[in-house]
């Protein structure tokens, strides 16, 4: 399946259990090779919009990604990171 980077961004991201993370915000791709190596994940509670922070989540703890949701690993507080988003 093919996803352009219009319809990625924006959806829902997910945990495998369903506990909802937010929604893509923005793509880093590797210049070199094309591919993406982050996805930048907005926080979808009302405390996030006030911490200006993003969730910054490496394709390697992506599960899948469908036409409704980025689905990641249950366990991603471990290797995520948080990141100050660009104003």
């Amino acid at each position: 399946m093919l996803i352009t980077a219009k319809q990625l961004i924006g959806l829902n991201v997910l945990t495998r259990s369903g506990r909802q993370l937010g929604h893509v915000k923005d793509l880093e791709i590797n210049a070199e090779t094309g591919q993406i190596e982050n996805y930048l994940v907005a926080g979808s509670g009302l405390a996030d919009k006030f911490l200006a922070s993003e969730l910054v989540i490496a394709k390697s703890q992506v599960i899948e990604i469908n036409v409704k949701a980025v689905i990641v690993e249950d366990n991603l507080t471990e290797g995520a990171k948080l990141a100050e988003a660009s104003v």
